[in-house]
């Protein structure tokens, strides 16, 4: 560990290789080593024969459903059409500059450095070759070849079926389905062909923005003196992207104004397509893949948009997709009319998959589930509803979009799990912490530990609550529990005590506190959605700006009328208290600013500047230094002050004065011998930059001078660490 820790300090260390050492201190490595697999009772034991397995068993997954489904009567969804594919010479060559070189080669053995290597010069050929397959409809066989990856997903490393498949395709060809891509995916969304209750894959949406609108509208559910109440089923498309109907996909592609040769071109791209397994340098045979969208391609996640578009016609209650992660929900206004409306939708899905050959929960494990969001102590009866012929399973929680949404939206499951996540972590940290620089560690942290509590945090926030006679501010049970992982991080990156005060700890790394984090970070979110950088979707919670008092819009007024709340929690969910934040915040700061420029004026406020140890790479000394300057250490003045039951003077054993910093650094006679190397040391750089009067100055001991370069203040805090050392007296 000490040679990992020395080769990451080291600045000729390059960024590949320095990922590399941190992935390995993290046990963050993706290689999966695969043993042996059970398959019928037998285990495979060799590469070979292991490769071959996977290649049939991925095969098998990517077949049709056979049913006696045939395609509906022919009706177009628009009257416009694209017919062809233009190719232009400036994105064809910023799409060759953008490649990573670190990507690998596909079948056709070009890989992406080579690619950047001929830079212009591939320019012509490879338009040439694009063009012919425009004019000839024809899509090269070579780029339908995938090379495939076993990848562990879960449980039994021996089980074959806890794999999934990562496909790598050729690069060229994903050059092509770019150009592609993005000429249908402006079609489609410029003639409002994708639905916008669909986030996945759309530039700018993501889980949390649909989640954040899911929240919005149970809230407000529980605002409504009529309601109180919200049911949701969610659903699962079993194996959606290997299942696509290859016939019924360029059914709908020529529904939504796809035609020419660009249809021809899409037909033939999805037709004949083959993968093999590569494992350890050995290569399966090639099989076939019947059905789905390509597995790695660009293409592929639009074609299935377009696929599942249409599930949503003649649904009465409301619905969202995040590609295939499919739910419904319904405001309780009558429960039996709420009930008759969900389980319309429901059978109007299941047709829909027969329809298209597609299946929903077919797995015993993934069963389609409700839940009632409530805060009702008396519920009224609610009749069941049912999918498949099935009764829908009723639970009180369920893992959505990797939120775990409780039924009376207070997060403490989802809370739990990230915690217990985030405390191996830093288990990991405290093991390595005496190998590793601070700057190290807290990448780490950064990196590897608070992402666990970054994923959804604006939407489980609960903002604090300010005392008013003193100002200090309280957090409710959840987020105090999320902000000690953070502060046992701060101890272990620091070598602190238990009971060090968290304010100055994260004073001295440089961390704002997690509940100002989540604050920040709504807001964030709040400036994209003002500026129109969210979906329409969010934007629609918007409240309207506020009129001033003499009823005209001021030019530069962004202030919004504060949302009535019934209920406190609906008052802490995002919309309602992040517009109250932004109200007392928009005026101090443009609105109208950069977003980078923006992020760094909130910033300001929340996060402190770091205090440098410049560099010094000595955990055990760095962690006397940190100890002094959070006034929690050895000292007795330290441990009276924090009640300590075997320190009850704060007086020193040398009985002249209170032991604190400056009596331990100057004055302790006990220690006269390591202070006459300590003081002529520092006195002599102090004499040279003209600060004579700082030599009894403590903190120039534990934290330098301004005015001194950081060469020079690490040598006044390696004096230190050796005076510290030398003492014993924090031993």
């Amino acid at each position: 560990m000490n040679k990992l820790g020395e080769r990451l300090v080291d600045p000729t260390t390059g960024k590949k290789l320095y990922w590399k050492l941190i992935n390995r201190i993290m046990n963050k490595c993706k290689a999966t080593k695969i043993p042996p697999l059970l398959v019928n009772n037998q285990y495979v034991l060799n590469f070979k024969d292991k490769a071959q397995t996977f290649a049939k068993y991925f095969a098998d997954q990517c077949k049709p459903i056979l049913n006696d489904s045939s395609l509906p009567t022919f009706t177009n969804s628009t009257d416009k059409r694209l017919d062809t594919i233009l190719l232009r010479d400036e994105e064809i060559l910023k799409l060759i500059r953008n490649l990573n070189p670190s990507k690998s080669a596909g079948a056709d053995g070009i890989s992406a450095q080579m690619l950047l290597i001929c830079d212009s010069t591939i320019l012509s050929p490879l338009k040439l070759i694009f063009s012919n397959i425009i004019s000839t409809g024809i899509y090269p066989d070579m780029w339908k070849i995938a090379n495939v990856t076993p990848i562990h997903k879960k449980d039994k490393k021996y089980i074959i079926n806890n794999y999934r498949p990562i496909s790598l395709l050729p690069i060229c060809s994903k050059i092509f389905e770019k150009i592609i891509h993005n000429q249908l995916y402006n079609f489609l969304t410029s003639n409002n062909l994708i639905t916008k209750n669909q986030s996945g894959f759309r530039p700018g949406d993501s889980t949390v923005n649909q989640l954040i609108d899911l929240v919005n509208d149970i809230g407000k559910s529980f605002d409504d003196p009529k309601s109180l109440e919200t049911r949701a089923v969610f659903l699962d498309i079993s194996k959606a992207f290997d299942k696509v109907w290859h016939t019924g996909l360029i059914f709908k592609l020529k529904q939504n104004g796809i035609s020419g040769s660009l249809i021809l071109l899409l037909e033939n791209y999805l037709s004949n397509r083959k993968h093999k397994v590569v494992l350890n340098g050995f290569s399966s045979d090639l099989f076939s893949v019947e059905a789905g969208v390509p597995q790695g391609s660009v293409l592929g996640p639009l074609l299935f948009l377009i696929y599942i578009n249409d599930l949503e016609i003649n649904i009465k209650s409301k619905i969202k997709f995040f590609a295939d992660d499919t739910m419904l929900f319904s405001i309780v206004k009558n429960p039996l009319n709420t009930a008759v409306e969900l389980n319309h939708d429901l059978d109007l899905i299941s047709k829909w998959a027969f329809q298209w050959k597609m299946s929903f929960n077919p797995e015993a494990t993934k069963q389609a589930v409700e839940v009632l969001f409530s805060l009702k102590t008396s519920k009224p009866n609610h009749p069941d509803l049912f999918f498949n012929n099935n009764k829908v399973s009723k639970v009180n929680e369920h893992k959505h979009l990797g939120l775990t949404l409780d039924s009376k939206l207070l997060f403490v499951k989802h809370i739990n799990e990230k915690i217990k996540l985030a405390r191996k972590g830093i288990g990991v940290i405290k093991r390595v912490s005496k190998y590793l620089p601070v700057k190290i560690l807290t990448q780490l942290y950064k990196t590897y530990v608070r992402p666990h509590f970054d994923y959804c945090d604006i939407i489980y926030h609960t903002p604090h609550i300010v005392n008013v006679f003193d100002h200090s501010i309280s957090l409710n049970t959840s987020m105090e529990r999320i902000e000690r992982v953070q502060y046992q991080a701060a101890l272990s990156v620091t070598g602190t005590w238990q009971g060090t005060n968290r304010n100055r700890l994260y004073d001295e790394l440089g961390w704002e506190s997690l509940n100002y984090r989540r604050w920040f970070r709504r807001l964030v979110l709040f400036y994209k959605i003002h500026n129109g950088q969210s979906p329409e979707y969010l934007n629609n919670n918007l409240p309207s700006l506020r009129r001033l008092i003499y009823g005209a819009n001021n030019n530069n007024n962004n202030i919004y009328t504060p949302i009535k709340c019934r209920t406190t929690k609906y008052m802490n969910s995002f919309f309602p208290d992040t517009v109250k934040s932004w109200n007392g915040i928009v005026l101090s700061f443009q609105s109208n600013l950069p977003i980078n420029q923006f992020k760094r004026n909130i910033l300001s406020l929340i996060r402190p500047l770091p205090r440098s140890t410049f560099g010094i790479h000595d955990y055990g000394g760095l962690k006397f230094i940190y100890q002094l300057r959070v006034r929690l250490s050895q000292l007795k003045c330290h441990k009276y002050n924090h009640n300590f039951t075997d320190t009850i003077s704060d007086w020193c054993d040398c009985h002249c004065a209170p032991e604190d910093i400056p009596h331990f650094l100057f004055k302790c006679p006990f220690y006269t011998v390591p202070r006459s190397k300590l003081i002529p040391r520092v006195s002599n750089i102090l004499t040279e930059h003209l600060l004579n009067h700082l030599q009894e100055n403590s903190d120039l001991y534990l934290y330098g001078h301004s005015s001194l370069n950081n060469t020079t203040n690490a040598s006044i805090l390696k004096f230190t660490i050796e005076y510290i050392k030398e003492t014993n007296r924090f031993t």
